[in-house]
């Protein structure tokens, strides 16, 4: 950090040039998300991975900080002896030796791209599982540098979990059972629990092992995996238990997840399984997918929707997201007061600056599995859940209620709400209507011949069309009747629906293609140039009928109804777009996988949208916060009329009276955006609060601006 001195005050100031290309700016939010893997270092640095990248907390978990590694899932993070990380991803293992900061991704040898568990022993030898890819385990005897597989004598290759005991005998878990090895893996044995699924596996100091055992509990050897005990008292059945682990002391900790019916959590036993208790004192998210110890007995606990941690062996549990963001974002919608809600796996959150905060509205949502969302005309939410059903708020997601009478499925992956308030949900068991506010749903799916509904629309004369795993369905008396229209295609596999100002249909399929119909759905054209081939999940259309496509490989867009497309992703951290949303000034959001909501830098209306990558005019920004304390941020704008000329750029902030406080900017800077951060903390004799003012000269532009330092 650069200081610079004046007469009478000192003023610490960060400078952090924006890629001017950059369409897309990370709302870091909202907080929280799926999460798969936790571990701990030896300094008590946590490492916590999920639907996205990883993060690190040096703070107990009070703060975290994405690491600079861009993969899909981090499912498995492991910690040596020389605290070097390993992490098994989606995407391959990847290895850093410089607690996150780089990344080398470890391919030699390693044939596998999906690493769900790691596991090393006395001697230093790496072990990685490839889960459901079917490749088993490979080894690595020299810190990860090259691997060989060791699939000798296994019968699965479906490898979820992996343990060592102090002996050093290495147990495996899969689908199929326990699998053990007692000579580094060079071969392996069937070791009981056939044809159960293993999840994870832990090894107590008496090198007791303990399975959890998905739909089956707990199992507990102490012979070295020869018998088996099932472990139920306390532990309720029909529940998936998903992780398990141990503290110094010998106490053990299972989590489970149970959507359906919220008997999850996480459950303590300190009489080694014999007897369970639930422990979800302050538990918000009741499915478990993880847990880890800490070396002072700190107990971490990964969820579907975020961390939560407990410092006094699970009694109460706190939740730690504060700038955590692995949030799958499967719905986004905006009301007429511009508040942006977000379904997620989450639950619900609430923004009312565009992205800048979030707050979780999910009081009464007992299932926090948020795949839709939709708005009626008195302001009235509703969420579709994953195996819940639908809620209900009236007061702005302050408060859900249960609206499932006469719903006969529960997992509702669509909402549309028409000009008289009747509720239309898509499901996996077809489409449902509500002409009552949701207090009472009939199926409707008369002519409906394929009833997995992903997507739903309306145009202006209130004929509804459906989108379905075989193709597009419309109904123009309210659901009563529905005809299958003909897109000419085996793509038929529809996952989103949008409809521009000329009532023109565009429908997003699953093997990349948005297919348009200008006649109300009667033909169709099918429109793939410029388009990858991944699924086109979510679709948006502007005030001017740009079409915004999300994808499994980020966003393109249309200015030529959809005839061709460009990819528009520079910016997203996270590519896979499940939802896409515009508010009136046209600045669109995108809710993606494991990385939370992006938004454009600017309203796309505001210039052609092929030129705003780089600025059009001189633009100094309002400082935000304002009023602020003690440190604030001014974003400004150089234009590409100097791109070929170098401008010496000037920004100071004076006081009331005229006198220079601080000089924040001086040099020349090429054509962008950039962001500058104006410190108060270590200036003297500055006042305790008082208007102040800061100026950007730029050749002979020349813009002042006000802000409020308040203490």
């Amino acid at each position: 950090m650069k200081t610079i001195k004046y007469l009478y005050c000192i003023v610490l100031f960060s400078f952090q040039p924006i890629q001017a290309q950059d369409f897309w700016e990370s709302t870091f939010g909202p907080s929280g998300g799926s999460i798969y893997s936790i571990s701990i270092n030896s300094y008590g640095d946590i490492f916590a991975g999920g639907s996205g990248s990883p993060f690190i907390s040096t703070d107990a978990g009070a703060s975290w900080s994405q690491l600079n590694l861009s993969v899909r899932n981090t499912y498995s993070i492991l910690v040596d002896s020389n605290d070097n990380l390993y992490c098994g991803t989606n995407d391959g293992l990847f290895k850093s030796t410089d607690n996150g900061d780089s990344w080398e991704k470890l391919t030699n040898g390693l044939t596998s791209s999906q690493i769900v568990t790691l596991a090393i022993n006395s001697v230093g030898y790496i072990y990685a599982g490839t889960g459901d890819m079917g490749e088993g385990i490979f080894r690595s005897t020299d810190n990860g540098a090259s691997w060989v597989p060791i699939n000798n004598g296994l019968t699965s290759l479906n490898i979820q979990s992996l343990a060592v005991n102090s002996l050093d005998h290495l147990f495996a878990g899969s689908p199929y059972g326990v699998f053990k090895s007692t000579n580094y893996g060079d071969s392996w044995s069937a070791s009981g629990l056939a044809n159960k699924m293993i999840y994870d596996l832990v090894i107590n100091s008496s090198n007791h092992i303990f399975a959890a055992s998905s739909y089956d509990r707990i199992y507990r050897s102490t012979n070295d995996g020869l018998n088996w005990l099932q472990l139920t008292n306390g532990l309720p059945i029909n529940i998936s238990y998903n992780a398990i682990s141990v503290n110094l002391n010998g106490d053990l900790f299972t989590g489970a997840d149970d959507v359906f019916n919220n008997n999850g959590g996480i459950f303590g036993s300190t009489n080694n399984g014999n007897n369970w208790t639930q422990i979800n004192n302050g538990l918000t998210d009741t499915n478990l997918l993880t847990l880890a110890i800490g070396t002072s007995g700190d107990i971490y606990a990964g969820t579907w929707s975020g961390i939560f941690k407990s410092i006094d062996n699970g009694e109460l549990w706190t939740e730690i997201n504060n700038k955590f963001c692995n949030t799958i974002i499967e719905a986004l919608i905006i009301n007429e007061d511009y508040e942006v809600y977000t379904g997620s796996w989450s639950g619900v959150h609430q923004s009312t600056d565009l992205g800048n905060n979030w707050t979780k509205k999910s009081n009464g949502l007992s299932n926090n599995v948020c795949l839709s969302l939709a708005i009626d005309s008195n302001g009235y939410i509703f969420t579709g859940t994953f195996g819940g059903g639908i809620y209900r708020s009236t007061n702005q997601g302050d408060d859900w209620l249960e609206v499932n009478n006469g719903l006969t499925d529960y997992t509702i992956y669509s909402l549309l709400i028409n000009a008289t308030n009747y509720i239309f949900a898509g499901s996996t068991r077809g489409v449902f209507r509500s002409t009552n506010n949701g207090n009472n749903w009939i199926q409707i799916n008369n002519g409906l011949s394929d009833t997995q509904v992903k997507a739903l629309a309306i145009n202006s004369s209130e004929h509804i069309f459906a989108g379905t795993l075989l193709g597009v369905f419309r109904t123009t008396n309210n659901g009563d009747s529905w005809t299958q229209l003909n897109l000419n295609s085996s793509d038929r596999w529809i996952w989103s629906l949008a409809i521009n100002s000329n009532q023109h249909i565009f429908a997003g399929s699953r093997e990349g293609a948005v297919y348009r119909s200008t006649n109300n759905g009667n033909t169709w054209i099918r429109l793939t140039n410029g388009l990858e081939n991944h699924t086109v999940t979510s679709l948006v259309v502007t005030s001017t009928d740009t079409i915004f496509a999300g994808t499994g490989s980020g966003i393109y867009y249309s200015t030529n109804n959809g005839d061709s497309w460009n990819q528009i992703s520079s910016g997203l951290q996270n590519t896979i777009v499940y939802s896409l949303a515009i508010n009136s000034f046209d600045k669109i959001l995108g809710g993606s996988y494991g990385g939370g909501v992006f938004r454009s830098v600017e309203p796309i209306v505001t210039v052609p949208i092929d030129n705003l990558l780089i600025p059009t005019i001189h633009v100094l920004k309002q400082n935000y916060p304002n009023p602020f304390n003690p440190s604030t941020k001014i974003k400004f704008e150089i234009p590409d009329q100097v791109r070929n000329d170098n401008r010496m750029v000037t920004l100071k902030v004076y006081d009331v009276l005229g006198n220079e406080i601080a000089t924040l900017v001086n040099e020349e800077k090429q054509p962008g955006t950039y962001e500058v951060e104006f410190n108060t903390s270590s200036i003297k004799h500055l006042p305790s609060s008082g208007v102040y003012f800061y100026q950007l000269r730029v050749g002979t532009y020349l813009e002042t601006k006000k802000m409020v330092l308040l203490k």
